[in-house]
């Protein structure tokens, strides 16, 4: 979709990186900021034609939409971050600039870029995330230990020290390939590198001048985002977008099932420090999982269940052996990994399960059933979720049989009402 840009509406550039995230904040970002600003989206290939997207373009909530190289062509995307950026900015002259987070190489580039070619430009990060009861260093551990997992699959004939280390160069040559090489090639000066996923590693709080403002929307966020950062004043409250985008959930997610299942979601349930062979981990979560389901089935009057993996474990051998196992335990276990978003299962849904994970933030903040976080797993952090206002902590299976899965858990939140609008926010940086 590309139309023409209003001569007289401030434009906002929005990074849709990465893409899974998007429908955290972005997508109502986009829904909320279209009622004065003139929305244009980055989108990798493909992602265009995603449903988010095509619901904006039908909506007419964004004016354009540009499609960047695919990340695997490195030489490509990096080459048009440093060519083809500062001629778009020149034409858009955007006066905020909205991304995920600042870690990516791109988001590097585009920060850059902004300061160079629009200094003007508000650069603001938006991702909503949840409570910091462990510390960045836990989460990027499993992150690490899940895609570790990986690779010990795809060189399976590799001793395991042996691959263990070749996996920890190719993290090193990832960061310097992207932050280092490919920059001071085209550029002629590198990126600096604040984390490296593949290794598990926060290397600098230090985020410098690559953003203006995070916008959180809760007190938690706030200290979630310290532990990546170290600048408390550029940190700031407002109320989330979607809870003012009623309509953008609708033209999303029309409510046209009537199943109203039960939504479990899996994230965080899987502990990589447990010396156990996969086989011993499939059978000691499928215990776990297996009575937390069952006595859900009991109390809800055997409803169908919706099962879900996170992205990190869609071929993770431990957990599509535990979604094997349960689709063979229980007759109406259907597994919808890969086949419909966790956002669209929770629109239908009449209860949510989960471990710890942002899409059951999404959940309670959509708030039209229960949502559960499980603490059962002995998993460090478990209990993440319990700052949460509307959402419910389980921590034994005790727990489970007691609570209310009818009700839906509605704390008062007039705490936010207190917040300012994204709108009211972004007038009033811009004025500064």
């Amino acid at each position: 979709m590309n139309s023409p840009l209003s001569s007289s509406r401030p434009v906002v550039l929005v990074d849709t990186f990465s893409f899974h995230t998007f429908i955290n904040s972005g997508y109502f970002y986009c829904w909320h900021l279209s009622e004065i600003y003139d929305v244009v989206l980055l989108v990798a290939p493909n992602d265009e034609q995603s449903p988010p997207i095509k619901a904006l373009c039908a909506t007419q909530r964004i004016k354009r939409v540009i499609v960047l190289p695919e990340r695997s062509c490195r030489w490509a995307i990096h080459a048009w971050f440093v060519r083809r950026l500062p001629a778009l900015l020149n034409e858009l002259q955007p006066t905020i600039v909205l991304m995920n987070n600042w870690h990516s190489f791109h988001q590097k580039y585009l920060s850059r870029v902004v300061r160079r070619f629009s200094p003007l430009a508000r650069i603001i990060v938006c991702l909503s995330v949840h409570a910091p009861v462990t510390d960045f260093a836990v989460t990027d551990y499993r992150l690490r230990e899940a895609s570790l997992v990986k690779w010990r699959e795809r060189w399976w004939w590799m001793p395991g020290p042996l691959a263990n280390l070749f996996y920890h160069l190719w993290g090193r040559w990832l960061g310097w390939r992207d932050f280092l090489i490919l920059p001071l090639l085209l550029s002629g000066f590198p990126l600096r590198e604040t984390h490296n996923p593949w290794r598990g590693k926060l290397i600098s709080k230090d985020t410098g001048n690559l953003f203006d403002a995070v916008l959180c929307y809760a007190p938690y966020e706030q200290d979630a985002y310290l532990m990546e950062m170290e600048e408390r004043h550029k940190i700031h409250l407002v109320q989330h977008p979607m809870t003012l985008s009623a309509d953008g959930v609708e033209v999303l997610f029309p409510t046209e099932n009537v199943e109203s299942p039960t939504v479990v979601l899996p994230s965080c349930c899987l502990d990589y420090n447990v010396p156990e062979s996969t086989e011993q981990q499939i059978s000691r979560l499928e215990a776990i999982w297996g009575q937390a389901l069952e006595i859900i089935q009991r109390r809800t009057g055997g409803k169908i269940i919706w099962w879900k993996l996170h992205p990190g474990f869609v071929d993770d051998p431990t957990m599509l052996g535990l979604t094997q196992r349960l689709e063979e335990r229980f007759p109406n276990f259907v597994s919808m990994t890969g086949k419909m978003t966790a956002e669209a299962m929770i629109v239908s849904a009449s209860l949510v399960v989960g471990d710890v994970s942002t899409v059951l933030q999404w959940a309670s903040r959509f708030g039209r059933c229960r949502t559960l976080s499980l603490d059962i797993f002995g998993v460090e952090g478990g209990d993440e979720m319990g700052a949460i206002p509307d959402l419910t902590v389980i921590r034994s299976f005790a727990d489970l049989e007691e609570v209310d899965l009818q009700a839906h858990k509605k704390n008062d939140q007039d705490y936010a009402l207190s917040y300012p609008t994204p709108i009211e926010f972004l007038e009033s940086i811009e004025r500064e």
